[in-house]
């Protein structure tokens, strides 16, 4: 699959047409394009940021010919129920479906069947690399695994011994990631990966692994389930581990209770989907490929300057 770097192109025309959210297009197209938006969970910390930053252009998109709506399903991460919801807006005959991508048979088939139907797919932070012709915009996972890896070298040292906690089975960039750590500790035969368990997305799963895996030295949690529910349980560190890195959620570090977080840009996620979708309105196409959006590691030695808006 060709691989586009984070366009800056992409970038401005996104700020022509939503800066302020005001509209540069004055005419307001006879025919409508109607998006579904498939997001798998609602919460305050990550996917209600890429939900925001794609609703502050509601205006324009809506001025721009583009009608956005969005789908979520009951119960968190439930793969059954977004099949659903894609069935659903297959029947509707919408024009584009952006959602996470997920290898479970049963969502395939049917992101399948919408692309037969002449549907565009969109796939936003998590991608399906062997789908046909559509638009990944999102991390480079198996660079933000090998990356972190190569940070927790410099915190850890040459030895360790490692738990890493995944939120569940069927998800690309989530392999992604552990693949990049894997490589990334190839060189160090002192850092043994012994476990890998998942915590379903659900915080009280994530805490009852947490305390019965206790042989390892070293915890590594690749998505953004596991920084909330440390951060909201604990505050302070309480030494079931010595190392402790995580993905997306920065609020525990300025206590010491996690060492360094990677964080995606997830509001820029958003923003790329909707300067594709105008793309895709004004002019026809929209990318294909990888639309790769950038990773900072965090510690407590750049927390200000990433929480300020300075890195």
């Amino acid at each position: 699959m060709r691989k586009l770097l984070l366009s800056i192109n992409l970038v401005l025309i996104f700020s022509l047409l939503c800066a302020g959210c005001k509209s540069t297009n004055t005419h307001m197209a006879s025919d409508i394009m109607r998006v579904s938006v498939i997001l798998p969970h609602s919460d305050d910390e990550y996917w209600s940021k890429i939900e925001g930053s794609i609703k502050e252009c509601l205006k324009v998109t809506a001025e721009n010919g583009v009608d956005i709506k969005f789908y979520i399903p009951q119960i968190n991460y439930n793969t059954e129920q977004m099949t659903q919801i894609l069935k659903q807006q297959i029947a509707a005959k919408v024009d584009v479906i952006a959602v996470q991508g997920n290898e479970n048979n049963a969502y395939a088939d049917a992101l399948k069947d919408a692309y037969n139907k002449g549907i565009h797919i969109i796939c936003i932070d998590t991608d399906i690399p062997e789908f046909p012709d559509h638009l990944y915009i999102g991390t480079d996972n198996y660079q933000a695994g090998y990356s972190m890896g190569e940070h927790i070298v410099k915190e850890v040292g040459d030895t360790a011994k490692i738990t890493i906690m995944s939120g569940e089975k069927g998800y690309p960039n989530l392999d992604e990631r552990i693949r990049g750590l894997e490589e990334a500790f190839a060189d160090y035969a002192g850092i043994v990966i012994d476990e890998i368990l998942y915590d379903n997305y659900d915080g009280s799963t994530f805490m009852k692994c947490y305390n019965e895996s206790g042989n390892d030295d070293t915890l590594v949690c690749i998505e953004g389930t596991a920084a909330q529910t440390i951060t909201r349980m604990f505050l302070q560190r309480d030494g079931h581990f010595k190392h402790l890195f995580a993905f997306d959620v920065t609020a525990g570090i300025p206590a010491g209770i996690v060492d360094g977080i990677m964080i995606q840009d997830n509001r820029q996620m958003g923003k790329l989907l909707v300067s594709e979708l105008l793309n895709l309105k004004t002019k026809g196409s929209c990318s294909t490929g990888s639309i790769y959006t950038l990773t900072t590691w965090v510690t407590k030695d750049n927390y200000e300057s990433v929480v300020n808006g300075n890195e």
